[in-house]
């Protein structure tokens, strides 16, 4: 792909362990001097004829909060299965008219035994 968010304005985020030990922070945007480029590596042709594809570098600068932390970065905000499940057992809740149109079923577990919902909308 040619371009990014970031290339618009989007930044990472990032974790400190400390600040979240110590005042319960959360993710925060980080980032500076924030680049997305194409760079010098290219990858195979899938097929005869097809255009050669590039592979593009994120680059951006980050100052750490503090010394002896362990931090972590992410592209956009962690969104974790947890979340997901009460997002959608809330839903119905929040939007009672939305029970007319939105139907949630099991659709299958996973092999981690995780609920794989099968969301239906019309």
């Amino acid at each position: 792909k040619g371009t990014s968010e970031f290339n618009r304005g989007q930044r990472p985020v990032m974790l400190s362990e400390r600040e979240y030990c110590t005042k319960r922070a959360d993710w925060v945007r980080c980032g500076f001097d924030i680049c997305y480029l194409r760079n010098a590596f290219r990858r195979q042709k899938r097929r005869k004829g097809a255009q050669e594809l590039s592979h593009h570098t994120l680059h951006f600068s980050v100052q750490f909060p503090h010394t002896e932390d362990r931090v972590y970065i992410a592209h956009s905000y962690p969104y974790t299965y947890t979340d997901l499940q009460q997002y959608l057992a809330k839903l119905p809740f929040v939007q009672p008219n939305l029970r007319t149109y939105f139907m949630n079923q099991v659709l299958c577990r996973t092999l981690t035994d995780n609920h794989c919902y099968l969301l239906t909308i019309t």
